[in-house]
C-alpha cells in the first residue's frame, strides 16, 4: 500500500539532506547499508527510487503523515518476514534522514521516538567454535604463496585480536609496527581515532612474511588477490574465512564468529576474566561481556539443572 505523496517542486537543497547522511557515515558498509534501506523505503511508501522530488514530498508531511509512512513500511517488513535487527535499522535510517532534514530545515517533523523498532536479543550464540577447530584453520593456508602468507596473518589477527573484518580491511602498512610489536587499529564507530593493540611474535612474522613479498606502494596492510592490487574488502574476507573454515570441516561461519570463538577461548583460559576480555575486543558495554560469559558457561541450563535436582 502506498501513501501519498504529492510531488511538488522539490526544493535546491532537498536533495543535500540524504548526501549529507551518507556523507556523515564513516563506515562505507553503514553507508551502503543506509543507502540501500533508504530505497527500499521510498519504494515501498511511495513505489519511487528515492529522487529529489520524493524526498522533498516526503519532508513536506506533517507528523501523522511520516508516522503513516513508517507504519506502512514497517508493516510491510513485517509480513515479508525481515528479521528484527535488519527492520530496526532501517526504521533507524529513516529517522536518521529525517533528523537531518530538520538541521537543515527541511521538515519540522521531530523523529525522535516516532514508529519504536521491535525487541531484539543481542548476541544469541556467541560461543562460536572451540579452540581446536580454531588452531585447525590455523594451520591450513598454504604459506608457500603470496596469498597463503595473506591469509595465514589475516587469520592470525582475526583469532589473537579479535578483530571484526572491517577493522582489518581498514588496516594500513602505517598501522604495523613490528619494533613496538603494535597494530594500530581503527575500531567500530571511532572516527579516525586508533588504539595499539600489542602483536605475539607469531603475529608478526605472520605479517612480515607477508609484507616481504609485496611489490607495490599500496598503502593497505592487506590486499586483494583477485584482479587489479586492491585493498581487501568485507565480501573478499567473508568468502576467505568461509572457505578455510569448510576445508575444516566448520559450518556456517564467518569473521564475526572468529570474534565470538576468540573472545570466548579467552573466557575460558581465564575462568571468566570479562574485564580482559573488554580490553580484547574493545566493547564499551561490560554488560556485553557478560552475555558471552553466560553463554560460555550455559548459565540458562546451569540454572534449570540445579533447580531440577532441588525438586
Amino acid at each position: 500500500m502506498a501513501i501519498e505523496l504529492k510531488l511538488t517542486e522539490p526544493s535546491p537543497v532537498a536533495p543535500d539532506a540524504l548526501e549529507f547522511l551518507l556523507k556523515s557515515k564513516r563506515s562505507e558498509v553503514t553507508r551502503l547499508a543506509y543507502q540501500r534501506d533508504l530505497g527500499l523505503f521510498f519504494r515501498v511508501v511511495a513505489r519511487s527510487e528515492p529522487t529529489p522530488q520524493t524526498i522533498g514530498a516526503f519532508f513536506k508531511l506533517e507528523t501523522t503523515g511520516v508516522v503513516r509512512a513508517m507504519l506502512t513500511f514497517k508493516m510491510q517488513q513485517i509480513e515479508q518476514g525481515v528479521a528484527e535487527v535488519t527492520l530496526n535499522r532501517r526504521l533507524t535510517a529513516i529517522r536518521s534522514l529525517l533528523s537531518v532534514a530538520r538541521q537543515l530545515g527541511l521538515t519540522e517533523v521531530n523523529p525522535q521516538g516516532l514508529v519504536p523498532g521491535e525487541k531484539t536479543m543481542q548476541y544469541r550464540d556467541t560461543r562460536g567454535v572451540d579452540k581446536d577447530a580454531a588452531a585447525a584453520m590455523l594451520m591450513l593456508p598454504n604459506t608457500f604463496t603470496v596469498k597463503g602468507k595473506r591469509d595465514a596473518a589475516i587469520l592470525r589477527l582475526f583469532w589473537e585480536l579479535a578483530l571484526r573484518r572491517q577493522e582489518i580491511c581498514n588496516l594500513t602498512k602505517a598501522d604495523f609496527d613490528p619494533d613496538a610489536k603494535t597494530l594500530a587499529v581503527r575500531g567500530k564507530g571511532k572516527g579516525t581515532q586508533k588504539v595499539l593493540m600489542t602483536l605475539s611474535d607469531k603475529a608478526i612474522e605472520a605479517i612480515g612474511d607477508y609484507l616481504a613479498c609485496r611489490n607495490d606502494s599500496r598503502p593497505e596492510l592487506f590486499l586483494s588477490c583477485a584482479g587489479q592490487p586492491s585493498g581487501i574488502t568485507g565480501v573478499g574476507l567473508a568468502f576467505m574465512v568461509k572457505h578455510y573454515a569448510k576445508k575444516a570441516g566448520i559450518q556456517n561461519f564467518s569473521p564475526h564468529k572468529w570474534r565470538h570463538t576468540s573472545i570466548t577461548a579467552y573466557l575460558h583460559a581465564t575462568n571468566g576474566d570479562v574485564r580482559g576480555a573488554q580490553k580484547l575486543s574493545r566493547h564499551s558495554k561490560l554488560e556485553t561481556l557478560m552475555i558471552y560469559d553466560d553463554a560460555r558457561e550455559h548459565l540458562p541450563g546451569r540454572t534449570s539443572r540445579l533447580l531440577s535436582e532441588l525438586a
